[in-house]
């Protein structure tokens, strides 16, 4: 995409339309796009995710996707697939990227398997199952990283599109959002939602946090206690 041509409103100047229902005052020239990854040790219990064919395989789907986005479908390369043989929507990701001549970046912000793959790394630790102990030791010091990766990023592009792939994301979404005192419901990678499975984890994450008596206002403090190595990254 050459940097001297700007776009205007996310509209297809051939068709007339507007990729969004309403039209988006904005103009770009240097457009980016990221991909944040990490895992959840919660992606590991049985029938939380779909974002692999086990829950154990899960833990390697943030670093297939990525690889899928930066570099496309290679001979002898594994592709994630869900427990019903779905291919991973990264597949599809990056043919869009591809189309638009966005090269995309991926940061790491903590993950099981080491990438082998180029990425930046904000040296987070992978999140732990927050029914048992805390989710992130430090979500502060990987906010003020994702802060100084975003702020360098901003010296140079003028739009910012970001992603996320954290299997598990969905209920430790739930789990934060509940605690923060929202009436909050998550989707799921299942074709059915596992909404019992989650309300279960959810209640013995929030019954820690209760018994520790923690200040629920206080974001970073739930996501130490409920959260994922992604959310305060991004």
């Amino acid at each position: 995409m050459a940097d001297d041509k700007k776009h205007n409103n996310f509209r297809d100047g051939s068709a007339g339309t507007s990729m969004f229902s309403e039209p988006i005052d904005m103009e770009f020239t240097k457009p980016m796009a990221a991909m944040v990854i990490g895992n959840s040790m919660l992606s590991a219990v049985k029938g939380v995710s779909a974002a692999g064919a086990t829950p154990e395989d899960t833990l390697f789907t943030p670093n297939l996707d990525a690889r899928l986005i930066l570099s496309g479908t290679e001979e002898g390369k594994d592709v994630p697939v869900s427990p019903l043989g779905c291919v991973s929507p990264a597949v599809v990701v990056h043919a869009l990227f591809g189309m638009c001549g966005i090269e995309p970046v991926v940061v790491n912000a903590g993950l099981v398997h080491r990438p082998d793959f180029v990425c930046t790394d904000v040296y987070g630790e992978v999140g732990q199952d927050p029914r048992f102990d805390f989710a992130l030791k430090d979500p502060r010091l990987l906010y003020r990283r994702g802060v100084k990766v975003g702020t360098q990023w901003g010296t140079y592009a003028d739009l910012l599109i970001l992603g996320e792939c954290v299997p598990g994301g969905t209920t430790t979404a739930l789990c934060v959002m509940k605690a923060l005192g929202y009436h909050a419901s998550a989707s799921s990678s299942f074709p059915v939602s596992p909404t019992a499975l989650k309300e279960e984890i959810c209640n013995a994450v929030l019954k820690r946090i209760r018994d520790a008596g923690i200040d629920t206002k206080d974001a970073f403090e739930v996501m130490k206690y409920a959260g994922d190595p992604m959310m305060p990254v991004v």
